[in-house]
């Protein structure tokens, strides 16, 4: 079943389109980066699902009364929708237990985006980007996905630097579903980032929230831990 989903934020709708292209730019260097031509045209099915987006201005008609919102949190929210200059409209959500692409697509999307308030539709309550982005992590989403029927591995280039290398070679064990041991917290937070977000090393550390050597250590010990558990 379709639906739409609105994310109302504090940019100005200008700003939002620019961020919105930049976004499609980026996931689709990410299916190119992550994917076979082959294995594309596998999906190419799900891809064509993936939701319209668009920014638009908040209708003046529109009024936080309108929504459902949590009796606990209706004074924070009632603060935020009324702090928000614009909104996010996803067109033609496809269903996320059945359509990974569209669960990663959401959450690149929601990246290029600081706080706001979504709403789900269907008489769902309001939530925060903070909490939309966490129950997208429970879903199944594109870097999960290695059909079986493709044996060959992309082979990792060789002029990527040592942390883009152990990035993506940490990422190759993930698609062959290498669960590793019980790690250390700051090495299991840094797998949970890693599986939650697409981008090139850089972006993994802004959003893990360490520092370059905590980074870097808890990378190494990441890479260990999996390729242990291959052997």
């Amino acid at each position: 079943m379709l639906r739409s989903i609105y994310l109302y934020n504090f940019s100005e709708v200008k700003a939002v389109q620019e961020l919105i292209e930049k976004f499609q730019e980026d996931f689709d260097e990410i299916l190119q980066d992550e994917f076979t031509s082959d294995e594309l045209e596998v999906f190419e099915p799900k891809l064509e699902e993936l939701a319209n987006v668009y920014g638009q201005p908040i209708f003046s008609e529109l009024k936080f009364e309108d929504f459902e919102v949590p009796e606990e949190s209706y004074l924070k929210f009632k603060f935020i929708f009324e702090s928000c200059k614009s909104c996010v409209v996803l067109e033609n959500v496809a269903d996320l237990y059945t359509n990974p692409f569209q669960v990663s697509y959401l959450m690149e999307l929601m990246r290029f985006f600081d706080e706001g308030l979504i709403d789900l539709g269907n008489f769902q309550p309001l939530q925060t980007k903070q909490e939309f982005e966490k129950d997208l992590r429970s879903y199944t989403n594109m870097m999960n996905l290695r059909p079986k029927q493709f044996s060959p591995k992309k082979e990792i280039p060789t002029d990527l630097s040592p942390i883009e290398r152990e990035l993506l070679e940490i990422r190759t064990l993930l698609k062959n579903n290498l669960a590793p041991p019980a790690l250390p917290e700051k090495t299991q937070h840094l797998l949970q980032t890693i599986i939650s977000n697409l981008g090139d090393s850089n972006h993994v550390l802004r959003c893990s929230g360490m520092n370059p050597k905590d980074f870097t250590d808890n990378l190494e010990k990441l890479r260990l831990a999996l390729k242990a558990k291959k052997s």
